[in-house]
């Protein structure tokens, strides 16, 4: 299977929900929603996108979500889960949701400058049916966050977690500011994986805690009644 079948592009977090609507002969339900970039809060990027099963939910409010991105031509969202999150009276005033948190595969395309490297994402566009691709460029901050980090060679494929900072305004690409990311170069067929720790005789015992909404034990009910025991005359 080639490799670039498991490129991916996923946007996660706090979105707001503007418009809902159903689409005439589609199963899906169009959403119009936008979000804040993170180093530059007052440009709004106002994606359309589609989801199953939502129209019970009436717009505005504020959702927290996991949705398939696709940035060029126009943003897209496939939603993979959308929940209500707040409604409008529950916003704070002056409040700015933070900028969603994109996660990745790329293909690295060009690495010259190692602060910026120009990519190619691909996710699922659910209103066309199919994947598209579109470029996007990645800053690493290598004295900061991504000190230690090696750069990727030209042609690797780079799994990234981070924040879009910004859009070009000729291009209309997405800068995205890197918090994490590995990467394997394209010679390597298969990157060499540690094999995984021992596991416990028993690893549900070692740190269990009780878990909050389930009901005591039997043994927990005893030791809070005290010893039980027939009493002697």
């Amino acid at each position: 299977m080639p490799i670039e079948n498991l490129y991916d592009c996923t946007l996660s977090g706090l979105i707001q929900i503007d418009q809902i609507s159903k689409p005439k002969d589609k199963n899906y339900t169009a959403i119009d929603a936008q979000f804040p970039l993170d180093m530059s809060k007052d440009h709004i990027i106002y994606p359309v996108g589609t989801a199953f099963k939502i129209t019970q939910l009436q717009p505005p409010f504020v959702a927290d979500f996991i949705a398939g991105f696709v940035p060029l031509p126009e943003p897209k969202l496939t939603y993979y889960t959308l929940k209500k999150f707040m409604d409008p009276e529950q916003v704070p005033n002056g409040w700015i949701p933070p900028s969603p948190t994109i996660t990745g595969i790329v293909k690295a395309e060009n690495t010259d400058d190692p602060t910026a490297i120009r990519g190619t994402l691909q996710a699922y566009d659910r209103g066309a049916g199919k994947m598209r691709s579109a470029p996007v460029i990645l800053t690493r901050d290598p004295d900061g966050k991504n000190k230690g980090s090696t750069v990727p060679t030209k042609g690797a494929t780079i799994y990234f977690s981070g924040k879009i900072s910004f859009q070009q305004e000729t291009s209309r690409m997405f800068v995205i500011s890197l918090d994490h990311y590995t990467w394997v170069s394209q010679a390597e067929l298969t990157p060499a994986i540690p094999p995984p720790p021992a596991s416990p005789t028993d690893p549900s015992t070692s740190k269990k805690r009780p878990r909050l909404g389930t009901k005591q034990t039997t043994a927990q009910h005893s030791a809070e009644a005290g010893p039980s025991g027939t009493s002697s005359h």
